[in-house]
């Protein structure tokens, strides 16, 4: 059973992942530009475009860590019908209101339970 919980939720198993893989980027990124100062390896071109990389990769992550890059991709529904199948598969009838801009490739779904 405990091989199988963080499967049980793979998004939020996903989402944990990404912040891992941020943080370690995060600090790898701190590591590779302290030991770029203590080589005397940052004044060659080599250097100065492993730190600009180091920099740019460092906002990225921490913008996504704070969740500013979906923020504006989220809206509310309300659950209209809720009901099983045979099968056991709960399907569920979902109102997105008014400011819903329609179906997208990269939507995916997140319920909230309270919410």
């Amino acid at each position: 059973m405990i091989a199988a919980a963080p499967f049980a939720d793979p998004w939020r198993f996903q989402a944990n992942v990404e912040v891992y893989v941020l943080v370690a980027f995060l600090i790898g990124a701190f590591h590779s530009v302290v030991m770029l100062q203590k080589e005397a390896v940052a004044t060659t071109p080599f250097g100065i475009l492993l730190i600009a990389i180091s920099l740019i990769g460092s906002v990225i992550a921490i913008v996504s860590l704070y969740g500013l890059i979906w923020r504006s991709r989220q809206h509310q529904g309300r659950i209209l019908i809720a009901t099983t199948t045979e099968s056991g598969v709960l399907e569920l009838c979902v109102n997105p209101g008014p400011d819903w801009p329609g179906q997208e490739r990269t939507h995916r779904l997140v319920l909230k339970p309270g919410s």
